[in-house]
């Protein structure tokens, strides 16, 4: 009897563990203020965050230094994830694809252990046009989509938000994203604003003004 009631007790446990933790599952992706925030940040339009990032040589590096001439790429990694670190191979094998574009890379700021083996099994070797660090302004929980990594968010000139693409993401996708600013660009230097040209004056209007301008004999 004793033995049945353990059970009974073990398997209540357990439905109440269970449905304690989808409660809890459920507040975080569903009514999670956190999550709100961040589909604010997430929506295209949405202004590129400024924030600061802590690189391995203990230099420090802004996203105010991006030039207003330079679409933006922020780049959302753990450097323990495989899919990070394959994506970061890929675009730094195409940077020269992508010249008037700043990729910049965040992690989370605990993650300082982790970041030397990231740079070494990535081959990255220093280059001003990606930066690679550490979340200083703790800006990542407001822009993180929890959808996965590593998150591309990308930016235009304006930097504002033209697209998030997620994990494996091909150089294409980026491009195709890029090129969505990069036509409004062109379309507006294409259709320059016209300047009117002083029309002529009616033949009618000639002749009366001919008139007007007879000399008088004294």
């Amino acid at each position: 009897m004793k033995i049945k009631i353990i059970v009974l007790l073990s398997i209540i446990g357990n439905l109440c563990f269970a449905q304690n933790r989808d409660s809890l599952r459920n507040l975080m992706y569903n009514s999670n203020p956190v999550k709100e925030i961040n589909m604010a940040n997430n929506i295209p339009g949405a202004a590129m965050p400024i924030f600061t990032i802590l690189k391995v040589d203990s230099t420090k590096y802004s996203t105010k230094e991006i030039p207003a001439t330079k679409s933006a790429i922020v780049v959302l990694f753990n450097p323990n994830c495989e899919h990070c670190m394959e994506e970061t191979k890929l675009i730094l094998k195409s940077l020269d694809q992508f010249p008037n574009t700043q990729f910049v890379f965040v992690t989370g700021d605990n993650m300082m252990p982790y970041l030397p083996g990231f740079i070494k099994n990535t081959k990255y070797e220093y280059t001003p046009q990606l930066q690679i660090g550490l979340d200083m302004d703790y800006i990542t929980p407001t822009i993180f989509a929890m959808e996965g990594i590593p998150q591309i968010m990308i930016y235009g000139r304006d930097k504002k938000l033209i697209d998030i693409l997620y994990k494996d993401v091909p150089m294409s996708k980026i491009q195709s994203a890029l090129n969505r600013d990069k036509s409004e660009l062109r379309m507006d230097m294409d259709n320059p604003p016209q300047i009117l040209e002083k029309k002529e004056m009616p033949k009618a209007s000639k002749k009366i003004f001919k008139k007007k301008r007879k000399t008088v004999k004294i």
